[in-house]
């Protein structure tokens, strides 16, 4: 669509709309749509809908699903040339199709996974056809695997054959609470607009693990010699929304959740606008439940970055007028739907959202460091800048050699400083026990900065040749 055009939209099971889209045609939905103008929209098992929205909006990215009963193994299923074969014969080539869902993967076979990938790119560019692979669910892949290349072959293809990247983002309670510590569920106070993340995410320093973190595979992008402007627009967020996030990080805190809000069923109860209402009085008592939820997609806009195209919301079965019970297909869509229509006409005429003045997270300074502890049990490292975050570490009375932040915040009533010892990082409280003493490192002299840029350049080159090998085993064009 066009510079304008509004980044969130749906991920809609068409199937369980039959009945809805028989009596109206669909015409409640693409009023909608006109309202709103997204960039992107999911249509599953409804090939006829998905078209039907093409030809009224045809800028827009509009993505088709077949639903499969091979849920995460459609890869290990059918070959490439079926994949396209099938799409031949549907025809309606400015449809993207959709990859597998989730595809479960493990050390053992993921990279027949993306070569598998790769090359449904390669015939489906050659056939005419875009589609978006990866549709990765949320927990499913790890960094390392990302940084060691395993999925290179896929993300080469995707980019020589002009195709969308696919991720699936959740977080629990409240969107924005995704870029704090998880122990911060447990405190409704730090959970509140004014603590909201302001500043726009970026592929530096830090590593997310719910919302943004598809960011490993930008980051690998990076690595193989793509710019940003590259792959602007190039990544999708196939499902998102609220979910039940049950990593072993946020087990406990889930728990006492349940217990604190008399939550009874876990997967029903932790997920969806319907059953989110539960939690945001206790969260949220001055905001109004839709109003809150408007304004955290708003604060998800704000800051997102710009290689992300959009985000597709999870409403998967929503009936847009009829009740169905879970996810966003409640009453409260009745009242998130004109309010997402009004954010939407805003964000085109450049009006702000009405949120309150942000308090934005600092960025920290980091210099090499001396660090150590006076105190004679040692003082903590705690995974956030509060005395209510977690312990992570200890600073002892050696004195250690690491990295810590030249500025600091405020909060508690202490001066919290960033440290990084080894493999831990977070904050430290700075008492009259915390010494730092700041190395003084020098520049190098003009013989070494002329072997970093020899060793760069002979970098750049190693990459250039290792992605231009990757890009023969994804097309199979290996004969030399």
């Amino acid at each position: 669509m066009t510079e304008k055009s509004y980044p969130l939209s749906w991920n809609i099971d068409a199937g369980d709309l039959r009945h809805f889209l028989r009596d109206n045609n669909g015409e409640k939905l693409l009023a909608h749509l006109d309202k709103v103008q997204p960039t992107c929209i999911l249509i599953m098992d409804g090939l006829g809908l998905a078209r039907q929205i093409k030809d009224k909006f045809p800028k827009m990215v509009v993505i088709h699903r077949d639903f499969s009963g091979h849920q995460g193994a459609e890869w290990n299923n059918r070959t490439p040339e079926e994949f396209v074969e099938k799409w031949k014969r549907e025809g309606h080539h400015d449809i993207v199709r959709y990859l597998t869902n989730e595809p479960q993967i493990n050390p053992n076979n993921i990279l027949e996974y993306a070569f598998h990938e790769a090359k449904i790119m390669e015939l489906a560019r050659a056939a005419g056809f875009t589609v978006v692979a990866l549709n990765t669910g949320i927990g499913r892949y790890e960094k390392l695997s990302v940084q060691n290349g395993d999925f290179d072959a896929l993300l080469i293809a995707a980019m020589a054959g002009y195709h969308y990247l696919g991720c699936h983002e959740y977080y629990t309670v409240s969107l924005p609470a995704s870029l704090m510590h998880t122990d911060y569920l447990l405190q409704a106070n730090q959970l509140q607009p004014e603590k909201w993340r302001t500043e726009p995410i970026h592929a530096g320093y830090y590593d997310y693990w719910y919302l943004f973190r598809h960011i490993w595979f930008v980051k690998r992008l990076f690595d193989l010699g793509y710019s940003e402007a590259a792959i602007q627009n190039k990544f999708i967020l196939t499902e998102f929304g609220y979910d039940d996030i049950s990593n072993e990080d946020n087990k406990n805190i889930i728990a006492t959740l349940k217990q604190k809000f008399g939550i009874e069923l876990y997967n029903n109860d932790m997920k969806g606008v319907s059953t989110y209402r539960k939690l945001h009085d206790a969260y949220f008592p001055d905001m109004i439940f839709h109003e809150r939820i408007v304004k955290e997609f708003e604060w998800w806009i704000d800051i997102k970055p710009n290689w992300i195209l959009g985000a597709c919301i999870f409403a998967f079965n929503a009936d847009w007028d009829i009740p169905a019970g879970h996810d966003y297909s409640s009453n409260a869509m009745r009242d998130i739907l004109p309010m997402l229509e009004d954010s939407a006409e805003n964000y085109r005429q450049g009006t702000p959202p009405p949120l309150p003045d942000p308090t934005p997270i600092p960025i920290f300074e980091m210099k090499r460091a001396h660090i150590h502890s006076t105190w004679a049990g040692g003082s903590n490292i705690r995974a956030g800048f509060t005395t209510q975050s977690k312990v992570i570490g200890k600073l002892s009375d050696i004195s250690q050699t690491g990295s810590a932040s030249l500025n600091s915040v405020e909060n508690d009533g202490f001066q919290w400083h960033k440290v990084i010892m080894g493999d831990v990082v977070g904050y430290i409280a700075k008492t009259e026990h915390i010494v730092i003493a700041y190395i003084d490192d020098t520049p190098a002299p003009d013989d070494s900065l002329k072997i970093s840029r020899e060793f760069a350049e002979a970098q750049a080159q190693y990459h250039a040749l290792q992605s231009e090998l990757w890009l023969k085993l994804a097309t199979g064009n290996n004969d030399e």
